[in-house]
């Protein structure tokens, strides 16, 4: 970067996050939620043989969070990115229908771009309620399109020619649905771009069930087979190539919406935000960084997401390291958005901004608790599970516990290693970032940080209880 470059760069950077509110000149925003993508399905992240070219270009481009945590689920994680809380303050515990819907009364991060004057949009997989008052476009969405029954399997199941829901009315439609609410958020895009606009664009790709179109089956069965004749290949299931045809999918549309933003001159002044849902899934006994867990897991491999931050002249493409979560989301795209809290939404919200921290105003990032449980239980079992999947963070330091091991080999082949229990199914402490296969356990060298954070976790499990609607 040149020295004038760089010195209008700071200027910006600096009127951005410091002049008042109603001085600013907000930037457009586009969130992008993947389904079921692992932090190491990417071969900028290191995948040894799967080649992404679009979403390793947004990579380059962006701010990385390199430690940022989600839930260990879909649409736990959905809700606390768009409450700026834990899902449990809004009564998510589970993706299964009842459990997943979010309490109306929460504040919503649409709802609140809407008083700084944004048009807001949602589309593809919604996942916290579909009817009854739950649906998208009764929580502060101006347009919204997702498709029947949403995060049922039903809709899951039907990738192609979808029957979509258009702000409550049906509509049958040709094409490849993730391709199809892409093209709708470009078209809501395009019309909205005379005022700011919050587009939420969300895929089902790449859940199962797995269907992609023959193009990229027949790119990712060419890629397995040049990784095999290589010795990359490190698992020989191949059953799992339809889950990298859908990531290579998603790749594709992914590049389709940064060439469009590239095309309607919206790049400039759009915040793209990337982020993935939870951990990896049918990819992690191929590449998974290293880490131990996976979706539905407290280990850290269930936990850890990709999170990408693109603005172009304010935020410096680079890695940042400190712990930052799914409740953070909110009130940083409200510090973006010059968008204020008001009583009720700040009563609400647990997470705290990172924009000074990202934009290098501020190097400032104080220790605090963060809460994980993988949480799926039934209505009236709740308490069977206390101590299945749970996880307080504070620091560098994962405090786990898992009773029960899992033998079954979903999302893996190695189950013993990845949905193990935690040691006699106690309180286990890892050092997150110097451990990832989290295989050497500090508690008996860490009494007093142990019984910390394992009293931490019972104030947390007691006071949760009063926010869950659907027990």
């Amino acid at each position: 970067m040149t020295f004038p470059r760089l010195l209008l760069s700071l200027a910006f950077i600096f009127s951005f996050s410091l002049l008042p509110a109603k001085e600013r000149k907000p930037p457009n925003i586009l969130k992008i939620v993947i389904d079921d993508l692992g932090s190491g399905d990417l071969s900028s992240e290191g995948h040894p043989w799967l080649k992404t070219p679009h979403l390793d270009r947004l990579r380059k481009d962006s701010l990385r969070m390199t430690d940022f945590m989600v839930s260990p689920t879909c649409a736990p994680t959905r809700a606390a990115l768009l409450t700026g809380a834990h899902e449990f303050v809004s009564g998510v515990t589970h993706t299964i229908h009842g459990m997943e819907q979010m309490n109306q009364q929460s504040v919503t991060l649409p709802q609140i771009l809407k008083t700084a004057g944004y048009s807001t949009g949602m589309f593809g997989k919604w996942h916290l309620g579909f009817e009854n008052g739950y649906e998208p476009w009764k929580r502060g969405f101006d347009e919204t399109v997702i498709a029947e029954n949403d995060g049922k399997g039903q809709a899951h199941s039907k990738a192609v020619d979808p029957l979509l829901i258009f702000n409550g009315t049906k509509k049958q439609i040709k094409g490849t649905r993730d391709y199809v609410f892409a093209k709708e958020a470009m078209s809501f895009m395009e019309k909205d771009r005379d005022q700011p606009f919050f587009c939420y664009y969300a895929t089902y790709d790449p859940h199962r069930a797995h269907w992609a179109e023959p193009r990229f089956v027949e790119q990712t069965e060419k890629q397995m087979q040049e990784a095999d004749q290589k010795g990359l290949l490190k698992s020989k299931n191949k059953s799992r190539s339809l889950f990298f045809a859908e990531v290579l999918q998603t790749d594709w549309i992914i590049g389709e919406l940064l060439d469009f933003l590239d095309k309607a001159k919206l790049s400039d002044n759009t915040l793209v935000y990337f982020v993935t849902d939870n951990g990896a899934t049918d990819g992690v006994d191929f590449y998974n960084k290293g880490m131990r867990g996976h979706k539905s897991t407290s280990w850290v491999g269930g936990t850890r997401a990709l999170s990408y931050w693109r603005l172009p002249g304010i935020l410096k493409p680079r890695d940042l390291g400190e712990s930052i979560a799914h409740i953070d989301v909110l009130p940083t795209l409200a510090e973006v958005a010059g968008a204020a809290l008001d009583d009720k939404a700040k009563k609400q919200v647990t997470g705290r901004s990172a924009w000074k921290l990202m934009t290098g105003a501020s190097n400032e990032w104080p220790l605090r608790y963060l809460h994980a449980h993988v949480a799926r239980w039934k209505p009236g079992q709740r308490n069977k599970h206390k101590y299945e999947g749970s996880m307080v963070r504070y620091g560098d330091y994962d405090l786990v516990r898992t009773k029960t091991s899992v033998k079954r080999k979903f999302y893996t082949d190695h189950p013993e290693f990845h949905r193990s229990s935690t040691p006699n199914g106690e309180w286990a402490l890892y050092h997150r970032k110097k451990d990832l296969r989290q295989e050497h356990n500090l508690a008996k060298q860490n009494p007093e940080l142990v019984n910390k954070l394992s009293k931490e976790f019972e104030r947390w499990w007691k006071d949760s209880e009063q926010y869950l609607i659907h027990e």
